[in-house]
């Protein structure tokens, strides 16, 4: 070996010595000194404490239930979260102060700024005390209060409620109704004499006749009962024979299949069920009682054809003729909107023969039929199904129509209606 290779081997070897002492230095003396610390300026610190070579943090609790802390282990995370089932908005500071202009107040004394628009579902109620549209008055005295009109709107009868009036228009006809809480109606545009379409009746009058453009009459007389009436003393045509002279005052209608005649109410709003109306008709039958169908009664609407089941009408309770039918008599017939209920009087149908008809309806019960021949018995037809409603606006209606290529007449005398 020579000098230069002895210098390069002792160089290595003072290397590795070197190494060594580092070594064990470093297994002696632990590492390097690592510390923690908290270097916010404010809040709470998560570092505690060094133990020997252990730093130690600590935990991060919820105070109370009003919040969550859970560890996100996938995300290396610890999640923290408000519970909102936890608070109670009564224990919240600032409660009562009045810092959130888009509410109302108890107190009323926020006006609003647009239209309040609660809804139209059925079920939702705005209640008061009292409650007044317009400029404010010196004091509230009635309930409801308006300085200017009321809009109602077109609806169909209300029901009867204990302890309360009601006042609608009717989507019926048009007019003006009350209801007590009997459930008796009130046509209130034929009781009042001023703008709106009333009769013109005065309140308290003793009676009042209007002359209708189909020859009728009606009227209100002193007691309230409400007087309906066709044709009275209108020109005579024919007479019976051999009777007295209170029945001599007819008119003359001749109907065919494609031209019925005969005689109605103006309007059909002159009766109600509800009000307990009778009503009168005295006729005499032709001398011919083939080829014909004759209706005598109340109805809601014209009848606008020629069958046993007309359409038009659809509640009536009529006195009814027709050959097409099983027999010559006369039938009791109520419709209640949807089906007929038929009856068959047993009375048969006499030529050139007076009759006293009457129809009698009460008030959430049956309709009565009476049948008289002039001067003969007195036949009583009840019906109880199929009636027409109870608060559903009739008039009167006389009419009779051919079935075959010949016109057939009966003559009438009066058709008198009168109720509550």
């Amino acid at each position: 070996m020579n000098l230069g290779q002895l210098v390069r081997k002792l160089q290595k070897d003072i290397s590795r010595l070197t190494q060594l002492v580092l070594n064990i230095r470093a297994s002696v003396s632990g590492g390097e000194a690592n510390t923690a610390s908290n270097i916010g300026a404010g809040g709470v610190g998560l570092y505690d404490s060094k133990v020997g070579v252990d730093l130690r943090f600590r935990n991060i609790n919820a105070g109370s239930t009003k919040l969550s802390v859970a560890l996100d282990n996938p995300n290396h995370e610890v999640d923290i979260d408000v519970v909102q089932a936890q608070i109670d908005h009564g224990s919240i500071a600032g409660l009562g102060d009045d810092d959130h202009a888009q509410y109302l107040l108890a107190a009323g004394t926020r006006a609003l700024t647009g239209s309040w628009d609660a809804g139209c579902a059925a079920g939702r109620v705005i209640r008061s005390g009292y409650l007044m549209a317009g400029a404010a008055v010196a004091a509230m005295v009635e309930r409801l209060q308006t300085e200017a009109r009321i809009a109602l709107k077109e609806t169909t009868d209300p029901v009867a409620s204990a302890g309360y009036g009601k006042l609608w228009v009717s989507s019926a006809d048009k007019l003006v109704y009350f209801m007590d809480s009997l459930g008796n109606i009130y046509d209130l545009t034929a009781l009042g004499s001023g703008g709106g379409g009333g009769s013109g009746a005065p309140v308290g009058a003793e009676e009042y006749f209007h002359l209708g453009t189909t020859q009728h009459w009606h009227g209100i007389v002193g007691d309230g009962t409400v007087v309906v009436a066709l044709n009275l003393g209108i020109t005579t045509v024919s007479a019976a024979a051999g009777v007295n002279d209170d029945v001599t005052t007819f008119v003359r209608f001749s109907g065919t299949s494609a031209s019925p005649d005969g005689t109605r109410s103006t309007n059909y709003t002159q009766l109600r069920r509800s009000h307990n109306p009778k009503c009168y008709f005295r006729i005499k039958t032709g001398p011919d009682l083939d080829v014909q169908r004759l209706w005598i009664g109340v109805c809601n609407a014209s009848i606008s054809s020629n069958v046993d089941d007309p359409a038009g009408a659809t509640h009536y309770a009529f006195f009814n003729f027709s050959t097409t039918r099983a027999n010559p008599n006369w039938y009791c017939i109520t419709k209640d909107g949807a089906a007929q209920n038929v009856q068959d009087s047993g009375v048969a149908l006499a030529a050139s023969t007076i009759y006293d008809l009457e129809i009698t309806m009460i008030d959430g019960g049956n309709v009565e039929f009476y049948i008289t021949p002039y001067g003969g018995a007195m036949t009583n037809i009840t019906s109880n199904a199929n009636l027409p409603g109870n608060s559903t606006n009739l008039g009167l209606f006389c009419f009779i129509w051919g079935t075959g290529a010949t016109a057939r007449i009966f003559d009438f005398s009066y058709a008198f209606a009168e109720s509550d």
